[in-house]
């Protein structure tokens, strides 16, 4: 079967979706589409996106749980940093910050996550040794 991801969107569970549109949007990301059901409207569901990255915020119960983690990959750290006031602190690929959304979710920003044939062979060999793997 030749099988190929074409995009991945996760929900977040966020509990008020309007003041978490406007922290998403100062992390470079914009509406998409947003709907509103059930009694009064009160269930609410929205597509954001930044480049190809979307992510589905929701005050629905049924989706997704409170304190979930994702990583964005970007070019500009330092940018996101500023933005949100923190300090960047070393990670495996470069720098990254730690950021929690309005609904508790763990949002960690850091370089763009390398691909196969981009990292670099001592750091596959580093990685090997660590998970007990001979290089």
């Amino acid at each position: 079967m030749n099988m190929s991801t074409e995009s991945l969107a996760p929900i977040l569970s966020v509990e008020h979706v309007p003041d978490a549109l406007a922290w998403y949007q100062r992390l470079g990301f914009r509406l998409e589409w947003e709907h509103s059901a059930g009694p009064g409207f009160s269930q609410t569901v929205a597509v954001v996106k930044r480049g190809a990255i979307h992510l589905i915020l929701s005050n629905r119960q049924e989706d997704g749980r409170p304190g979930s983690v994702v990583i964005i990959g970007v070019s500009d750290v330092d940018a996101v940093a500023a933005e949100f006031n923190v300090e960047s602190k070393p990670w495996f690929f470069g720098s990254q910050v730690e950021l929690h959304d309005p609904g508790g979710n763990r949002i960690i920003v850091g370089p763009h996550l390398p691909t196969a044939g981009t990292v670099n062979p001592k750091s596959r060999q580093a990685l090997k040794r660590k998970k007990g793997r001979n290089p």
